[in-house]
């Protein structure tokens, strides 16, 4: 035989699927051949015969092929390449046989060898030819190049980088674009280098631009001619330097003087020397570490500007801009500011004005800046700054940082912004019942409105004020009557953040006696309020014209510990309240008044007492929708008696009331003496079911034999120890702690047992939720009934009927540890070791890694699996414990806990890495090779599908992109 082919060696690309990979070539035995693998970034890796790969035909004339144990990665290449030992292993003796074979094979290795030297040559850097004076690398890289010595050396990238980072690093560049190169010596010559409009270099004339200050050019006295306004001559008799302001050129003669040679003045020759510096000098920003320095300071000239690090010591907040006003002067000083002309003035012990310099950026003033004072209450101050916002035409909002207080109530004006900022490191408290002051509001929209009252913010009359991140509290010798108290307002923002009146507690001078009052006003809007009251939180009532507000809007509010109504609206419209949230209040939760279009999509009451004053909802001549009420421990006050709802329309054209679910969960079922009596049920709906005239707390919201319930007709809760019954019909719960809902003549009798949608249906043990039929008629109430059962002590779930699934789940899987730590892919068909899987090769397979199991066993979903003990067959091992048969905790268990007391727990289904979903029976997807068609049986090589010659457990029932959908059985 010849060596009839000149090739040595094969290259391959990987497309993630092919495992086989032909040789053409004849190669002596499997330890002539290489095999090496190079990633996508070049890094190459020689693979072992017998673990990475299997060689067949070695030793044919034809060549054989590389099996890989797992496909090449796609983009991945492959190098097989003979590679023969340069030895000479043929003995010919004398007198022996000389087979032709022999002779041959002995030559087919010598020109092997000759190949493969000539194959390495072929990769060597060369010369094209003799005469090239150049070696071609072919587009290759050349790697590992020692840093050049010599200039005739070659470079590696490192070194020119570094080189060129070390230019860089010493010279002026730009990274956006091209730049053109200046232009010659001569034109470059006494200029200076700016930049035109598009970004590239221009050359530019100091004397014509100014940028380098005035050019001296030589003397009157010399004489000059000056083309330039930036030119200045120098006058040598007197030392001064000056400009022409006339028209240019300007000649000078020989012997000149400023006076000869035009005059002195604008127009004429200006001076630009020492006394105009001096001038300037007056202009300069002084520095002081606070107001007293600057105060007590006797060199600042008028218009000199100020800055001061902080009002009473460096960086106490109070760092602003002010400066000298010698127009205001003659003031008396008070270590405080005053308002005055406009301004924010401050007066020196000389009396000295300075004026306050507020930030055109910001547009804000801060207390600290004019002086508040923790230790010193802020009316002045507060006034002060009100004042000036009131009259700027930028200035509009105040900031405090800080908690401070006040004795009078704090007026914000039209158009201006409060904001604290942080409502809980800011706050200001009232410490009188001092009053405003202000006059009667007559005329506008409604009657007159009193606004001389005792309140913590007034919000005077007009548009657009705003208070935000605020926290009002009060301390005075009585409560304080209002936390915030309108005027005719308009478009104004309340907490639009978050805001806080009042504080918690049982002192009831820290609480306002209401929250927030008015009278007259449209478009009031709020954010998110939390308020501790006495008596009423949104008190909206009547002017003296029997008119109220228009559109109010609150987004959320917290209500706390109000004892007479929480929500009081009178003649109000369009009041649009979003979650309301009342806890320990008394009395009335709200009362609607001659309202229109009013509505509150979550009313939620927890702690509420009620007394014979007046009905826990009330509403007279109004429109009013709530979303949904929750209602959460409500009480009778002892010896009393109490109304749920007082709903009519007393002849007016308004009386509607729609509430769209209530959910109550009072401490006792049956609430003794509160009713849901309704003087008047006119268009009055509780989830479309007109409210019973009278009945248990039960009732609301639905007919009388439904929700809960203590009525004899309905069902029958024997005790006080959280018995529930719901919309069920002669049934009961006995048990402690126990549930019927919605059930015929069923019993909830054992501990901890509901029975729901059920008819004559008896619980079966404690700690059970079931459900069943046991006809439509008949007294037979039984446990057989049951068809289906929850055992929460020990986690079985029993059926009568079917269970079916109703999604795309297909196959019965368990769980099983995977043999090497990481996640092995969906549709790998894997084999056991030991206890453990592994990517399967053959037919001895246990299963496909599923991703769409129906029933999955062994996943320890809810606690470690050997939380329990069991006996040696696996079975669980049971005890009892206050009479029911629970699981036997294993002493071993010992919880991982968080910092909040949490236990942490990963199921199986969590740890891919570590486990993984075998599908076992059923409907499975396999990865497979592409010689795989539709109606084959596979067996795996390294977990991947590949055609079987026998019958084996998987059979392909349809294949989509290297995908099989195949039957495991």
């Amino acid at each position: 035989m010849t060596v009839s082919t000149e090739l040595s060696h094969e290259e391959y690309v990987g497309n993630g699927v092919t495992t086989d990979f032909d040789f053409r070539f004849r190669i002596f035995e499997s330890k002539h051949l290489i095999v090496v693998v190079a990633d996508s970034d070049g890094n190459e890796t020689t693979l072992k015969n017998g673990t990475d790969y299997t060689i067949v035909g070695a030793g044919s004339y034809h060549g054989g092929k590389v099996v890989l144990n797992k496909p090449l990665a796609q983009g991945w290449k492959i190098l097989l390449e003979r590679d023969l030992p340069v030895v000479q292993e043929t003995d010919l003796r004398n007198q022996g046989k000389f087979f032709a074979e022999v002779h041959e094979d002995a030559f087919d290795y010598l020109t092997m060898l000759i190949q493969k030297a000539l194959g390495t040559f072929s990769l060597s850097l060369r010369k094209p030819t003799y005469l090239s004076n150049y070696y071609d690398a072919k587009g290759n890289r050349i790697a590992n190049l020692a840093p050049p010595k010599l200039g005739t050396d070659a470079v590696n990238k490192d070194y020119v980088d570094n080189s060129i980072k070390y230019i860089d690093s010493k010279t002026l560049r730009v990274n956006d674009k091209d730049i053109q190169a200046l232009p010659s010596a001569e034109q470059r010559r006494n200029k200076q280098l700016g930049f035109d409009n598009e970004g590239y270099p221009q050359l530019l004339d100091p004397a014509e631009t100014g940028s380098l200050g005035y050019v001296f050019v030589d003397s009157f006295e010399k004489g000059a001619e000056i083309t330039t306004r930036y030119q200045a001559l120098h006058f040598e008799n007197n030392g001064e330097y000056y400009r022409w302001d006339g028209v240019l050129p300007k000649k000078v003669k020989l012997g000149s003087t400023p006076s000869n040679s035009g005059g002195i003045g604008v127009g004429k020759w200006i001076s630009v020397g020492d006394s105009v510096i001096r001038s300037e000098i007056n202009i300069i920003e002084r520095n002081f570490n606070n107001i007293f320095e600057m105060l007590n300071s006797s060199r600042t000239r008028n218009e000199q500007k100020v800055f001061v690090g902080g009002y009473y010591e460096k960086t106490d907040g109070g760092a602003a801009n002010w400066h000298r006003n010698t127009t205001l002067d003659g003031g008396t000083y008070t270590g405080l500011p005053v308002f005055l002309n406009g301004n924010i003035v401050i007066y020196s012990p000389s009396g000295f004005a300075y004026v306050l310099d507020t930030p055109l950026v910001t547009q804000t003033i801060d207390l600290r800046q004019i002086g508040a004072k923790e230790s010193e209450h802020i009316d002045h101050i507060f006034s002060v700054a009100t004042s000036y916002c009131k009259s700027s035409k930028n200035v509009k909002r105040i900031v405090i940082v800080g908690n401070y207080t006040h004795e009078n109530p704090l007026v914000i004006p039209e158009r201006v912004e409060v904001d604290y900022l942080n409502y809980l490191s800011s706050s200001t408290t009232k410490v009188t019942n001092n009053t405003s002051g202000l006059p009667i509001l007559t005329g506008g929209y409604g009657g007159d409105l009193v606004m001389d009252v005792d309140a913590c913010i007034i919000l005077d009359h007009g548009y657009g004020a705003k208070i935000n991140n605020f926290n009002l509290k009060c301390n005075a010798p009585n409560s304080v009557e209002h936390g915030i108290y309108h005027g005719f307002t308009r478009e104004v923002v309340i907490a639009d953040a978050i805001g806080r009146i009042g504080e918690k507690g049982d002192d009831k001078l820290k609480k306002l006696n209401n929250a927030i009052t008015a009278q007259q006003g449209f478009f009031h809007l709020y954010g998110n309020v939390t308020s501790f009251v006495n008596k009423r939180v949104w008190n909206y009532i009547f002017n003296s014209k029997n008119t109220g507000c228009n559109v109010i809007r609150i987004r959320q509010a917290w209500n706390y510990g109000a004892e007479e109504s929480v929500m009081k609206f009178q003649g109000s419209t369009s009041v649009s309240l979003g979650q309301q949230y009342c806890e320990g209040t008394n009395g009335q939760i709200y009362e609607f008044f001659g309202c229109t279009g009013a509505t509150c999509e979550i009313l939620s009451i927890d702690r509420h007492e009620c007394n014979s004053i007046a009905p826990v909802f009330r509403s007279r001549n109004s429109q009013v929708e709530f979303g949904a009420i929750t209602i959460n421990a409500i009480t009778v006050k002892e010896g009393d008696i109490g109304i749920l709802f007082d709903h009519s329309s007393s002849g007016g054209i308004y009386g509607c009331l729609t509430i769209n679910g209530i959910t109550a969960r009072p401490n006792d079922r049956n609430i003794e003496n509160l009713t849901t009596l309704v003087k008047s049920r006119d268009n009055c709906v509780i989830r479309g079911m007109p409210i019973p005239p009278i009945g248990a707390i039960g009732n609301i919201g639905g007919s009388p034999n439904s929700l809960w319930s203590a009525e004899k007709d309905t069902g029958i809760a024997t005790t006080d120890q959280n018995r529930t019954l719901i919309s069920s019909y002669e049934s009961q719960a006995s048990g402690i702690r126990t549930t019927v809902a919605n059930s015929f003549r069923s019993i909830a009798d054992k501990e901890g047992s509901t029975v729901l949608s059920s008819s004559l249906v008896r619980s079966g043990t404690g700690y059970e939720v079931c459900g069943g039929f046991g006809g439509s008629s008949g007294e037979n109430i039984s446990s057989a009934n049951r068809k289906w059962s929850l055992d929460s002590s020990n986690g079985n779930i029993k059926a009568a009927g079917v269970i079916t699934q109703g999604a795309s789940f297909s196959d019965y899987a368990e769980y099983f540890e995977n043999a090497e730590y990481g996640v092995i892919p969906l549709g790998t068909i894997v084999e056991l070791i030991a206890d453990k899987i592994r990517p399967a090769n053959g037919d001895e397979f246990i299963g496909v890694i599923s991703g769409t199991a129906g029933i999955a066993l062994n996943a320890s979903s809810l606690c470690w699996s050997k939380k329990y003990l069991t006996g040696k067959y696996g079975e669980p091992i049971y005890e009892i414990i206050n009479g029911h048969k629970v699981r036997k905790e294993n002493s071993d268990y010992d919880p991982y806990i968080d910092r909040y007391g949490d236990e942490i727990y990963l199921s199986r289904e969590e740890r891919p890495e570590e486990w993984s979903c075998v599908g076992m029976m059923g409907q499975v997807y396999v990865n497979v090779s592409n010689d795989v068609s539709v109606g084959d049986y596979i067996c795996a090589r390294n977990g991947i599908g590949i055609k079987s010659k026998v019958k084996t457990r998987l059979k392909v029932m349809e294949i989509n992109e290297f995908v099989a959908k195949c039957l495991l059985i």
